[in-house]
C-alpha cells in the first residue's frame, strides 16, 4: 500500500490483471502517487490494469490531468 499526500493506493494481482484501489482524493497534491505507480505498472510491461474509483471522494482537474 503506497500512500502520497490523502490518496491511498492499494495493489492487487487478480489473475493477470493488476487492479489499483484507490481511497482519499485525487488532486494537484497526490496525483503523483498515482503517476508514479501506473509508470512503473508500464514500465513492468503490464498492460492489464484496472482502477477502482469508488473509494474516491474527490478529483480535481488538476488532478484528472
Amino acid at each position: 500500500m503506497k500512500q502520497a499526500g490523502k490518496l491511498v493506493i492499494e495493489q492487487s494481482l487478480v489473475q493477470d490483471v493488476v487492479l489499483l484501489k484507490l481511497r482519499g482524493s485525487i488532486s494537484i497534491h497526490s496525483y503523483e502517487g498515482l503517476e508514479t505507480a501506473l509508470d512503473e505498472l508500464l514500465g513492468q510491461q503490464q498492460i492489464f490494469i484496472a482502477i477502482d474509483l469508488s473509494d474516491v471522494s474527490y478529483i480535481s482537474s488538476a488532478g484528472a490531468g
